[in-house]
């Protein structure tokens, strides 16, 4: 029976599979949420290596039109989050911009002493208390970050009694302790996954990600948040508007 690819061709047996793969993305065979098929379903169909089935997988996935969520399986992405750093938004008003649901797990939440590197980022003294609030970001319950949060204590004393796992940590911020956040600035570059980032993520050790690092403002220039945030780059991208005068 033919099953679409020819091993006499000059092109390699993965990227034929993943050009059928392609065209069934293309056509709507598969559809946004869409469960791919698996190595082992790919390798019997096409009769290849399961090294030419993963290649082939792969390659869907560099070029983000496959997803891999660990224990599931490879999906067709729902959607690529577009960043917009001209605008001061959270993950959740970004999330919801692009009609999916956010959501979060706490991994960490505490109270310590500042040490020399978060002091000189918030402009306090060392050993100032500090909250640090770590957590995995949702969308439509799709791991897409990980992300810690650094705040004074004097600043938003008793945030520690609201639950992050469903609350926004910029509308609680804004409306439960009266700060109105109005700039930040950011560091944006790549980086691969380490444990760190792989495990929360379930994603693969040495996957792309990107890595953002920044300080969000209040009025008076107030540093209110140091945060450093890992993105998976298959489910991001970020876009920017740049203005000459």
């Amino acid at each position: 029976m033919d099953n679409g690819i020819d091993p006499t061709s000059y092109k390699p047996l993965y990227l034929q599979i993943s050009e059928i793969l392609r065209n069934k993305i293309k056509d709507g065979e598969y559809e946004a949420g869409d469960l791919l098929p698996s190595e082992h379903d790919l390798l019997e169909e096409y009769g290849v290596s399961r090294n030419t089935a993963q290649r082939a997988v792969e390659d869907l996935v560099h070029d983000g039109l496959a997803i891999r969520i660990q224990g599931k399986g490879t999906f067709v992405p729902k959607s690529i989050i577009e960043f917009g750093l001209h605008r001061l938004t959270s993950f959740s008003e970004e999330v919801r911009f692009k009609g999916m649901e956010p959501s979060s797990k706490v991994i960490e939440f505490k109270a310590i002493p500042a040490d020399q590197f978060y002091a000189r980022e918030l402009q306090i003294e060392p050993g100032v208390p500090v909250y640090v609030l770590s957590r995995v970001r949702y969308g439509d319950n799709n791991p897409m970050a990980y992300q810690q949060s650094v705040l004074p204590v004097h600043l938003c004393n008793g945030l520690d009694r609201y639950d992050f796992s469903e609350n926004s940590l910029f509308s609680v911020l804004e409306n439960q302790f009266r700060l109105k956040i109005c700039w930040q600035k950011q560091l944006i570059k790549p980086c691969i996954a380490r444990k760190d980032e792989a495990v929360p993520l379930a994603i693969d050790v040495g996957t792309p990600l990107l890595y953002l690092e920044g300080v969000a403002y209040l009025m008076r220039d107030i540093p209110v948040e140091y945060k450093k945030i890992y993105y998976r780059s298959d489910l991001y991208e970020f876009s920017i508007r740049s203005v000459r005068n």
